[in-house]
């Protein structure tokens, strides 16, 4: 999953369940799998 995708996914569920961004943020990077470090720091700049 992009860096991208993974922030929609976020930013989606915060806006439609209420769900807090930092919470829901570090479940989606957890259930991406490895990813580079770059990825990581850049969906949670877009978040």
């Amino acid at each position: 999953m992009s860096a991208r995708a993974i922030a929609f996914k976020v930013l989606v569920q915060v806006e439609r369940v209420g769900a807090y961004l930092g919470v829901a943020l570090d479940a989606a990077l957890r259930s991406a799998g490895p990813i580079p470090r770059q990825d990581a720091a850049l969906a949670t700049e877009l978040a």
